[in-house]
């Protein structure tokens, strides 16, 4: 058993136990090295062998069977011994020799040549070999010999065979067996897209050939996919290109031209895998492709009968790489599991369940292997040269277990939750480690709620500081050190489930920058018809700069609108005024490390344009006024509309104090303000300390929007209460906060909205405000740096409780704690607010 810094506890089965002791008489790791020489044993003269001839490429027909075509035109057929008679050597502190194949050499003329290439489908059981010489050769799991079957045009470079279920078999007359393949070859921008197939009765392979196909310039093919139900064929490149074929299925086509090739898709990298996504209803064409860049991403070939277009709707990058081979799903959980390798291992990983399922160390990508992966995705065979031998590795079934899965491995900084556009509610969390990870939850009977890690990207290259969604939903922003600031779109993928792709980078003041974007926060200004909206995005740097961007969503751009600097201290807060309060100026409120808040808004715009900006005019972010709250460092900060005219703010901070700040007009009603000529500011600031309200610093606050009671309670637990009597009719809401002492503390806040309204001196607006505390409940997540409520959640209206009549319903509030480490909690209101 072990565990790790992500909270990962994992138990492994060693191999060495009694197979009574092991969890399944299947789980286990087979391994067999057969050198090259012992294979080729009394065969050397009949197929005209040297010393030194080896295996160079290996097809899967089954489960358990491959081909293997040699250096010296030899073809060999290799069965797997059946899974009972496996012994698995490493159980035993010396692990045996045990040849675990069974070989068999196919007939073949001498003249196939060293060249030769092979491509089979396991479905089927068919395998295709083109020679140097340009023949197309067939053999099946049954064949003894090779059947020829055409004289191609030129020398084949590459065999791609397709997989296209029902849809083309309408081309060929009662095919009993049949199989669909793209020849590339070398030296030309032509391929041939074949069929071959054997009728009901004949007991010999027929060949046709269906169309040929152009091309695009500089097009080497790596990878290829058949879509039946868009009729659409993809090709992917060594150059990380995808074009897109149509119509494959008109008969009238003779030649078919790519009617869309995108460049770049994985860099420069090869395009090395292609599969569906399992998204049976859906008109539009979803696919998956891998490559070399280390990444895996998501397509979408939207239905439109006019134009076609490809758009990438997720992109990430896994725990292993750069050469990420291949993909599929299992069955019947339909977990994504990708294989590829990491140095000198082979991996393979489940991307759904964010687990690896096997590591072999094969010496690299750079030799002859083949994979085949089991169905339910928890093991697979895997065949390799290496050291002139053969190698063989399979895993029928997992070897280890997650009593608990892992998060991140360093401690989070930002988490934020979304209930709305998602097939489930999704909470986003980023941290140290510069992973940003999307987690849904898991309801169990009777027991706490579990998080589950659907999704993990890692583009940051600095600890993530903040993150926020956008209000439509569809985008979520993050930001973390050297300047990083990244717009994610985030989007639900058939088949698949949460995608997100990383749509614009914020550009940095210089290339190399190590300023912190410690806060931000975001505005929409319009939205259009196709979803693209514009925002004003508020940054806070470390080096005491506030800058205000808008975001074009159309084209993914940034530009600069006003900046100002506060003094010498490091921004830690910043956050837009709500829009009711300010409609025409943008009023901005910071925090510091100074432990003040400062309010900002727009100036008249600069004579001189900033160099930095290309000539275009910015603005300058004028401090209205400061209000020192704290003696040291914010580290939390919420704001609460009250009305039209009054606003709380509501802060934590290093000296352990919780405090209160009514913002409000000093003249003229707040929705009207604007920056006066005069140094008079225009609001009023008054603030209630609560000190000592944690035994250490307060890191994150979170306020329920659920309402309470509106007659404030009598109680002995009051903090402060001058508040008139319950006619008034006050606004209430519940705050929860925490800290470093992993403590979460509840508080009851009602504030009389009309009394206030009537109070002209600041001074007495605290009259007006009641605050009761609740009580502490103990976590045990250690340096707490950010704290949600799950509103919405489907499950987080009502708890069960023990009362005085057995058990009874009580409301509870669901939150989401997170530091080293996360929780969910069921706060039960009615016991904390007592």
């Amino acid at each position: 058993m072990t565990g790790g810094a992500d909270g990962a506890v994992l138990v492994r089965y060693s191999h060495r136990l009694p197979q009574a002791e092991l969890p399944d008489e299947s789980v286990g790791i087979t391994t067999s090295t057969i050198p090259f020489k012992n294979i080729f044993q009394g065969y050397r003269d009949t197929l005209d062998l040297h010393k030194s001839s080896m295996l160079k490429n290996y097809t899967w027909l089954s489960n358990s069977c491959f081909i293997a075509t040699g250096d010296r035109g030899q073809v060999w057929r290799g069965a797997l011994a059946p899974a009972d008679d496996f012994t698995c050597n490493e159980r035993s502190e010396e692990p045996e020799e045990t040849e675990h194949v069974e070989w068999q050499t196919v007939s073949i003329p001498n003249e196939l040549g060293s060249n030769s290439i092979a491509a089979s489908s396991e479905r089927q059981g068919i395998a295709l070999i083109s020679d140097e010489s340009g023949r197309l050769w067939l053999v099946t799991r049954d064949m003894h010999s090779l059947q020829h079957l055409t004289l191609l045009k030129r020398k084949a470079a590459s065999i791609f065979v397709i997989h296209v279920g029902s849809a083309l078999m309408s081309l060929i007359e009662q095919p009993g067996q049949i199989i669909y393949a793209l020849l590339t070859y070398l030296g030309s921008d032509m391929a041939d897209l074949i069929c071959v197939y054997r009728s009901i009765g004949r007991a010999d392979f027929e060949y046709r050939h269906i169309a040929d196909m152009q091309l695009p310039p500089t097009f080497t093919v790596t990878s290829c996919l058949f879509c039946p139900q868009s009729s659409v064929l993809i090709l992917g490149s060594r150059a990380g290109a995808v074009a897109v074929y149509e119509n494959i299925l008109d008969n009238d086509n003779t030649c078919l031209q790519h009617s869309l090739c995108k460049r770049h898709i994985h860099g420069e990298d090869a395009v090395t895998y292609l599969t569906s996504l399992p998204s049976a209803s859906n008109p539009d064409t979803y696919f998956l492709s891998c490559g070399r860049d280390g990444h895996y991403a998501a397509h979408v070939v939207p239905h439109k009968p006019t134009q076609i277009q490809l758009n990438t709707v997720h992109r990430s990058t896994l725990p292993f790489g750069p050469n990420i081979e291949g993909a599929y799903f299992s069955q019947p959980s339909q977990d994504l599991i990708l294989y590829g390798f990491r140095s000198k291992d082979f991996v393979v990983w489940n991307e759904s369940a964010q687990m690896q399922v096997l590591s072999v160390e094969c010496g690299g990508v750079h030799r002859s292997w083949a994979f085949r992966g089991n169905g339910d995705g928890q093991g697979g065979n895997l065949i390799w040269n290496r050291a002139s031998s053969f190698h063989l590795f399979s895993q029928a079934r997992l070897i280890h277990r997650h009593l608990q899965k892992g998060g991140h491995g360093r401690e989070i900084k930002a988490i934020v939750y979304s209930s709305s556009g998602f097939e489930t509610p999704l909470l986003v969390t980023g941290a140290e480690d510069t992973a940003i990870r999307f987690f849904t939850l898991i309801h169990e009977v009777g027991g706490k709620p579990k998080l589950h890690c659907v999704r993990t990207f890692k583009k940051h290259t600095t600890g993530i500081q903040d993150l926020q969604w956008s209000p439509c939903g569809q985008l979520l922003f993050s930001s973390a050190g050297c300047e990083e600031l990244f717009v994610w779109r985030v989007s639900n993928i058939p088949g698949f489930g949460v995608g997100a792709i990383c749509e614009a980078a914020l550009p940095k003041e210089t290339p190399v920058s190590d300023l912190r974007i410690t806060s931000f926060d975001i505005r929409i200004l319009d939205a259009e018809e196709n979803g693209a909206s514009q925002y004003l995005v508020a940054a806070a740097y470390s080096n005491s700069t506030l800058k205000l961007f808008r975001y074009n969503g159309s084209d993914a751009t940034f530009e600069l609108e006003a900046y100002g600097l506060y003094k010498t201290n490091c921004l830690t807060q910043i956050s837009f005024l709500p829009e009711n309060h300010d409609q025409s100026s943008h009023c901005l409120l910071s925090a510091s490390t100074d432990g003040s808040i400062a309010l900002w808004s727009h100036a008249t715009p600069k004579l001189e344009p900033d160099p930095q900006t290309s000539g275009v005019e910015v603005s300058e972010l004028q401090c209205i006024t400061s209000h020192t709250v704290h003696q040291s460092s914010i580290k939390a900060l919420q704001i609460v509309p009250l009305s039209a005219t009054h606003l709380l703010v509501i802060t934590g901070g290093d000296d352990n104090t919780l405090a209160l700040t009514i913002l409000g007009p000093a003249e003229s009603p707040m929705h009207k303000l604007s920056p006066k000529p005069s140094s008079s500011s225009p609001f009023q600031l008054s603030t209630l300390l609560i000190p000592r309200a944690h035994t250490a610093t307060i890191t994150a606050l979170a306020v329920s929007p659920s309402p309470l009671p509106s007659n404030p309670p009598t109680s002995n637990s009051s903090i402060h209460s001058s508040l008139s009597p319950p006619s008034q009719s006050p606004a209430s809401f519940r705050l929860f906060s925490t800290g470093t002492d992993q403590r979460i503390k509840s508080w009851r806040i009602f504030i009389n909205v009309p009394l206030l309204q009537t109070l002209e001196d600041e001074a007495r607006w605290m009259e007006a405000v009641q605050v009761i505390k609740g009580e502490s409940f103990w976590t045990s997540v250690a340096d707490v740096g950010g704290m949600c409520t799950l509103d919405g959640d489907s499950n987080d209206s009502e708890i069960e409780r023990e009362g005085s009549n057995g058990k009874e319903t009580a409301t509870a509030t669901r939150l989401a704690i997170a530091g080293v480490g996360m929780e969910v909690l069921d706060v039960d209101v009615d016991i904390a607010l007592a």
